[in-house]
């Protein structure tokens, strides 16, 4: 496991294309900001996943109410245009959909 290349916030998909193939550990600071777009700060980066859990427990311990994240640098984000399309319909009333996966 290496340590972060530095404490600089930049948007989780900058983040994840210069990491492409490691695991992530981030801490979120922009919980509002659209999928991919909200700043993060790397605190530790390694080959596999199992790696960083010992990485996570002491950011958890040092930050206990920071939101963070471990997840693969080739995680794809997507545009939200699906979501944006669902609501549409069901304001239109074209079809039921339901937010159960199991669910029809």
């Amino acid at each position: 496991m290496e340590p972060s290349d530095s404490q600089r916030p930049m948007p989780l998909r900058e983040i994840c294309r210069e990491h492409h193939d490691e695991w992530l550990l981030v801490k979120i600071l922009d919980t509002a900001a659209p999928s991919g777009d909200g700043l993060c700060v790397l605190l530790a980066r390694a080959p596999d996943r199992n790696t960083l859990y010992k990485a996570s427990r002491k950011a958890r311990k040092q930050h206990p109410d920071a939101p963070m994240e471990v997840l693969h640098g080739a995680t794809k984000f997507g545009d939200g245009e699906a979501l944006r399309t669902a609501i549409e319909r069901l304001k239109r009333q074209d079809e039921w959909i339901s937010v159960n996966p199991w669910w029809g």
